[in-house]
């Protein structure tokens, strides 16, 4: 097995980083959920449409813990398979080099 790079680690940490503010926004989503659909309900005139609200409203707030487990476990998931697809085609941070992009920019650069 390979060992880990100062690249993999601030992988790493930006996966890790990234997860827990897109965790975060959905316990936010979750959070205003009930408010939201609640003031949906009580605006309208339509019977069966306020009972949709309603419903949605109770399937969404009896789902949360479900739905936030599973929406962190595919991120994570979806995240790692990414990554391993990505080091299978790519080359390792530490043999990429900056010069021939560089080399190419100067060249191209107008005087």
């Amino acid at each position: 097995m390979p060992q880990p790079t100062p690249f993999d680690a601030i992988l790493v940490q930006s996966r890790d980083l990234f997860r827990d503010r897109l965790c975060e926004a959905v316990t936010h989503m979750f959070d205003g959920a009930d408010g939201s659909l609640s003031e949906l309900a009580e605006k309208t005139k339509d019977e069966e449409l306020q009972k949709r609200y309603l419903d949605a409203r109770d399937l969404a707030l009896a789902n949360r813990e479900a739905i936030e487990s599973q929406f962190r476990t595919r991120y994570m998931g979806e995240f790692q398979k990414r990554t391993k697809q990505a080091k299978k085609i790519g080359e390792t941070f530490s043999d990429f080099s900056l010069d021939g992009l560089f080399g190419k920019l100067r060249t191209a650069a107008p005087a």
